[in-house]
């Protein structure tokens, strides 16, 4: 039997061909899953070693909850943080037996660097990364290839990368923007680091220059998330002898220092972990193409074997009138589906491993490279070959049961095997696009708030819609055969009138066929279905986002850093708002680190004034005045915002903002300016000079 299997495969491999493109297809992205997901992992262990490369970190003994997304510990950070440390500690911690180097690993995004012909250097997305370092205190990481680091406050050292993008060179001048202000410096070196920096562009200079831009961005630099210990500036320690040097780190911390010193590697860890979670939804993302493909491939292949099975049947016949068993003939069609799987599944696994390639070049191409292995790894070959198998051969089973268990004599006969009706399974389609209907509909009134049932309310739209779409297409497919010799009719009258003998053999024959006839044409309605879901979607987020800024946004110009990640200096928003033409100007800020205190949901804090709800961007609904309340130190809230949390105008809510850095003598010289400009104004007054 497995000869014959064999035989009838050789026979019919013209007709294999598109269920070897199918299987060979969704193998691809199942393999190609895999082998992006582990690129990734390869890409973050290999980033985080480089970047968080020190031996021993002391940092915050109390972990707190990281909830800003603007963190610039690094390229990549983990969501986890702690309590920040004095960095007086490094005096203390320097005492230390077997200590090389101990520094405060600063780093800051708030800079912008020009080109030879004064642009600004714009990556796709990934921060420009400014690091402390010198030849005091160095980055073990940096493999310098030309030059060395900054010895002074108007130097820099450039990654390669970013030498290559500005067209840089040791001794080049070239200009640096510091919140809004530029900066003239030499190129002191050029570098490399052990990985690709996800695009990122590395700047090193002086200590002073990194805590003077984050100065001006607000931050405390008296405190810092963690203090970097180089057991030995140019060799790793072991992890066992990095527990050592951490333990004697911890002996001679002061106790109420509430720091704690830890191991690089666990630090090192930690970070992979978080990250590669954070990037966990790739992986579901790309499966979910394969499930697609997989899906349509399976109708292609029952629809395959179905026609080979029919063509055979007098075949097999015969095989069970000379003995054979019904599991034997079983057997020799699923041998030719085994065939046909393992055929399609090496094509699907190399086919993944060549568009994976050819997704690293691209984004290399792109200024975002990775240096992750691309190499599938014998999981995802053994995963992408057994789905692979196994689909192949389930899309085979009917078609081979159907051969397995049909009489002989019946078989032999001129008219063996009629098709079974399709009544019933037209009335169980009918019913299940009936009740997908039915849950569309509850949605549309749930959405509408014309219902009011707890039960809806509890279940929520999202799964009556996820269940009515389920429904609906499943549906569409047990209904089509029911509903084949109907649409024959219709849509072959035409073909019939223009060409009598072959049109009308063509509808004859598809009427006469109408489970097969549902199957091809269920793969193509899979297939457009998902593809006009896609569409319908991309096109109305489109139109929605369109419409909302082209009703209620009404500024001229918007200003936006030329580093996208960045945020647009104070001094450059003063400049705009004194330019010669410019009318009402607005700054809005970002408050990623203020709560709502005992909020039902999550919501984004901004700063604005006045003139962006009164000329900019002006409220279509409201109930009191926003412009106002603003104005008056008090918070306008969202619609959606109010009502989840049972807010009205006049309420009392409690904010609280986390990392908030106090510079005292910046206040105190504020609050003088301020009583200076109130007594020149009362002064104003008493001699008649002042004009309201």
């Amino acid at each position: 039997m497995i000869r014959i299997g064999l035989r009838d495969a050789k026979a019919h491999f013209h007709r294999l061909v598109m269920s070897i493109i199918a299987i060979a297809l969704g193998v691809s992205f199942v393999v190609g899953s895999f082998c992006f997901r582990s690129m990734l992992n390869d890409q973050v262990t290999q980033l985080m070693g480089t970047n968080s490369d020190h031996d021993v970190y002391v940092r915050g003994a109390t972990e707190e909850q990281n909830d800003s997304p603007f963190a610039t510990s690094g390229p990549i950070s983990s969501g986890t943080s702690y309590n920040k440390i004095d960095t007086s500690l490094v005096t203390q911690i320097e005492q230390v037996k077997g200590i090389d180097n101990v520094s405060p690993p600063e780093r800051t995004i708030g800079a912008t660097l020009l080109d030879h012909d004064g642009n600004a250097v714009v990556t796709t997305g990934a921060p420009t990364l400014m690091i402390s370092a010198s030849s005091e205190h160095p980055w073990r990481a940096a493999n310098f290839i030309a030059g060395t680091y900054a010895t002074g406050e108007h130097e820099i050292a450039l990654s390669q990368d970013a030498a290559k993008k500005a067209g840089l060179q040791v001794g080049d001048t070239t200009r640096l923007i510091v919140n809004g202000a530029p900066h003239t410096m030499k190129v002191s070196g050029i570098f490399t680091t052990q990985t690709a920096e996800l695009g990122v562009l590395i700047i090193l200079t002086q200590p002073a220059l990194v805590n003077q831009l984050m100065q001006l961005q607000g931050e405390d630099t008296s405190k810092v998330d963690k203090i970097g210990v180089y057991g030995n500036r140019t060799t790793p320690l072991t992890v066992q002898k990095q527990h050592q040097l951490a333990d004697r780190i911890n002996k001679a911390l002061p106790k109420d220092s509430k720091a704690h010193a830890v191991t690089g590697q666990s630090v090192r860890d930690e970070a992979t972990k978080s990250t590669q979670e954070s990037l966990g939804f790739v992986q579901p993302l790309i499966l979910i193409f394969a499930v697609i493909a997989l899906f349509v491939g399976a109708f292609i292949i029952a629809n395959t074997f179905t026609m080979i099975v029919r063509d055979s049947m007098r075949g097999y016949a015969l095989l069970r009138s000379v003995g054979a068993s019904p599991a034997q003939v079983f057997f020799s069609v699923v041998i030719q589906a085994l065939i046909l799987g393992v055929i399609g599944s090496v094509l699907g696994v190399l086919l993944g491993w060549g568009l994976i390639e050819l997704i690293d070049w691209g984004l290399s191409k792109g200024g975002f490279p990775l240096s992750g292995s691309p190499t599938p790894s014998p999981t995802a070959v053994a995963v992408g070959f057994i789905v692979g198998v196994v689909v192949t051969v389930i899309g085979s089973a009917i078609p081979a049961r159907t051969a397995a268990t049909a009489p002989p004599i019946q078989t032999m006969n001129e008219t063996m095997n009629p098709e079974k009706p399709v009544t019933a399974r037209g009335w169980i389609g009918a019913g299940m696009v009936a009740f997908g209907a039915l849950c569309w509909l509850l949605c549309c009134l749930l959405a509408a708030k014309k219902v009011s049932w707890a039960w809806l309310t509890t279940v929520g739209t999202g799964w009556l819609l996820g269940l009515g779409g389920v429904c609906t297409a499943g549906g569409v497919i047990v209904l089509a055969p029911a509903l084949v010799t109907g649409a024959a009719k219709v849509l072959g009258w035409l073909p019939s009138l223009a060409f009598p003998v072959t049109g009308t053999l063509a509808t004859r024959n598809i009427g006469r066929t109408k489970r097969r006839t549902a199957n091809t044409a269920a793969a193509l309605f899979v297939g457009v279905a998902i593809v006009s879901c896609l569409s319908v979607l991309a096109s109305s987020m489109r139109a929605s986002v369109s419409d909302m800024i082209d009703d209620n946004l009404h500024a001229d110009y918007v200003l936006v850093s030329a580093a996208l990640s960045q945020s647009v200096s104070p001094k450059a928003v003063n400049d705009v708002k004194h330019t010669a033409g410019v009318g009402a100007t607005t700054a809005v800020r970002t408050l990623p680190t203020v709560k709502l205190m005992q909020a039902n949901e999550q919501f984004t804090a901004m700063a604005v004034d006045r003139e962006l709800l009164n000329a900019m961007y002006p409220a279509t609904h409201q109930e009191g005045d926003a412009a106002q309340a603003i104005e008056h130190g008090e918070i306008a809230v969202g619609r959606k915002v109010a009502d989840s949390n049972g807010y009205a105008i006049g309420s009392t809510v409690e904010m609280e903002s986390k990392n908030i850095g106090i510079d005292e003598a910046a206040t105190k010289q504020a609050i003088a300016a301020y009583e200076q400009q109130v007594g020149e104004q009362v002064s104003a007054r008493r001699t008649g000079r002042y004009v309201a």
